[in-house]
């Protein structure tokens, strides 16, 4: 069975007449209903619509749905819940332990899209990721967060993967705050560690420390 019914642009719940609010819970209903089909087709294009239309109430819903068996599923539920934003915080965390790279890579970019100082501590932690696509898509989230992230990474810079310690060293350079000076040459100094990749992580703190005195 696939959703037949016509897609709304948005959801009429806050602007619409009672008729389109009535409308919209009838189909709502039938949204939710749809998320639990056999067909893996029809699941997805059901999360896709919830996400489409932003509405809260189907936050646990999909939630749910990124337990499914189907990964195309799980990661139209992950972009959905990333559209909704933060009261889907807690599943988007969730969604950082999934099987599937395509999943956490869409959950990583749906917590920097959410872009509060909750995210930080799991976007750090996603930083250790193998998958380049998921790491690089943590970094750059945690770029944009800019000051509120620091802290966090500057405490990774004494994390025991010398990946993480090389992406935090790197991230705190483009940031350039102050506050990672002390530590950051500490690493310059001391750090022996090299990336999956043989990248020396003495030699991006090095560099952040340059970026971080050029923006003083």
């Amino acid at each position: 069975m696939n959703p037949a019914k016509p897609e709304p642009r948005r959801s009429p719940r806050d602007t619409g007449s009672l008729e389109e609010k009535a409308a919209w819970e009838k189909y709502f209903d039938y949204l939710i209903k749809q998320l639990k089909e056999p067909d893996a087709n029809t699941r997805m294009k059901a999360a896709q619509i919830l996400g489409e239309n932003r509405e809260p109430r189907a936050v646990e819903p999909l939630g749910a749905a990124l337990a499914d068996p189907d990964s195309g599923v799980r990661q139209r539920a992950a972009e959905a819940l990333g559209r909704i934003g933060a009261p889907a915080l807690k599943h988007l965390i969730t969604a950082l332990d999934d099987p599937e790279a395509q999943v956490r890579q869409l959950a990583t970019k749906a917590l920097g899209q959410i872009g509060s100082a909750e995210v930080v501590e799991p976007l750090v932690i996603a930083l250790r990721s193998p998958d380049a696509d998921v790491s690089h898509q943590a970094a750059f989230a945690l770029n944009k967060i800019g000051a509120p992230a620091v802290d966090s990474l500057i405490a990774a810079l004494r994390d025991r993967d010398p990946n993480l310690r090389w992406n935090a060293a790197r991230l705190l350079g483009e940031i350039g705050d102050a506050r990672a000076a002390p530590e950051l040459k500490r690493v310059a100094q001391e750090d022996e560690g090299k990336t999956r990749s043989g990248k020396r992580v003495a030699e991006a703190a090095k560099m952040a420390v340059e970026k971080v005195r050029g923006n003083k």
